[in-house]
C-alpha cells in the first residue's frame, strides 16, 4: 500500500535535503541484518533515493541507501557530523543518479550509527528523524552477528565456534529513549510471528498504511545461509 503523492511528478530545482526534513534511519551493528530491514521499509515508498539490488549467495543484502554508504566511511574515520558538508554530500550523491530531494517521498539511511551517542546525535540533528535500531541483548547474540559480518565479508572465515554459557550474559541496556526511536531485537526477526509483531511496530512508527512484505522475504534471506547458521537464527530467540 503506497499513497499517491502528486508532488513527486513536479520536479523543483535547487531543493536539497536539510535538518528539518523527514528522514528514516535504520541503524545496526555490522552483521545484524540492517540492510534486510531497510529494504523492507524501502518498498513502502515510491522513491527514497535508495535501491535494493538483491541478496547474495552468502546472505548479504545489497542495499544502497540515499548516501550510498558514505556515512559508514565517516564513522570509520571518526568524522561523523551533520554539518553543511554532510548535506552537500547527500545532494551530490542524489545528483549522481539524476535525483534531487524534490523527487523523493522519503530519505532513507541504513548504516552503523547504532551506538547511544550516535543515535542521540541523529535525534538532536534531525527534528523529524525516525530511527529503527536493531539491538542485541546478550553476548551470545553479539557473537552470532559478528560471525555473520565476518562470513559475508571474508569468504574464508571459519565456522562459528561453540559458545559457552558465560557468553549468554546480558549486555547493558541503552540509555537513549525517545518516541522517535524504535529498538528492535535482532533475534525477533527470524521467527514468523515475532517478525510480524516487529514489522507492525515499524509500520506504526513510520505511520505507514499497512504491511506490504510477507515473511517469505526473510525466509528467502535465511535460505542463503549455511544450514547450521540458518537453524541457529531461527532458534535464537529462545536460546
Amino acid at each position: 500500500m503506497i499513497d499517491y503523492n502528486q508532488n513527486l511528478e513536479n520536479f523543483q530545482d535547487f531543493v536539497d535535503f536539510g535538518p528539518s526534513d523527514p528522514c528514516v534511519w535504520v541503524v545496526y551493528p555490522p552483521g545484524a541484518a540492517g540492510d534486510l530491514i531497510a529494504s523492507i521499509i524501502n518498498f513502502h515508498y515510491v522513491n527514497t533515493g535508495s535501491k535494493y539490488l538483491g541478496i547474495t549467495n552468502s546472505g548479504q543484502t545489497i542495499f544502497r541507501p540515499a548516501d550510498q554508504k558514505k556515512i559508514n566511511h565517516r564513522i570509520k574515520s571518526n568524522s561523523l557530523n551533520f554539518n553543511n558538508d554532510f548535506f552537500d554530500m547527500i545532494a551530490d550523491s542524489l545528483s549522481q543518479r539524476n535525483l534531487n530531494y524534490s523527487l523523493l517521498d522519503q530519505i532513507l539511511f541504513s548504516n552503523h550509527c547504532y551506538k547511544d551517542n550516535q543515535v542521540q546525535l541523529i535525534l538532536d540533528s534531525f527534528v523529524q528523524a525516525k530511527i529503527i535500531r536493531i539491538t542485541t541483548t546478550t553476548k551470545f547474540e553479539d557473537s552470532v552477528i559478528n560471525w555473520l559480518s565476518q562470513y559475508k565479508n571474508f569468504s574464508n572465515y571459519k565456522p562459528l565456534p561453540i559458545v559457552t554459557t558465560t557468553s549468554k550474559s546480558l549486555l547493558p541496556t541503552s540509555s537513549v529513549k525517545d518516541q522517535r526511536l524504535l529498538d528492535i531485537q535482532f533475534s525477533t526477526l527470524f521467527q514468523e510471528h515475532l517478525f510480524e509483531i516487529t514489522y507492525l511496530k515499524i509500520i506504526k512508527l513510520l505511520e505507514l498504511p499497512g504491511p506490504l512484505i510477507r515473511y517469505n522475504f526473510v525466509d528467502f534471506w535465511l535460505e542463503k545461509h549455511p544450514t547450521d547458521i540458518k537453524n541457529l537464527l531461527k532458534q535464537l530467540h529462545v536460546l
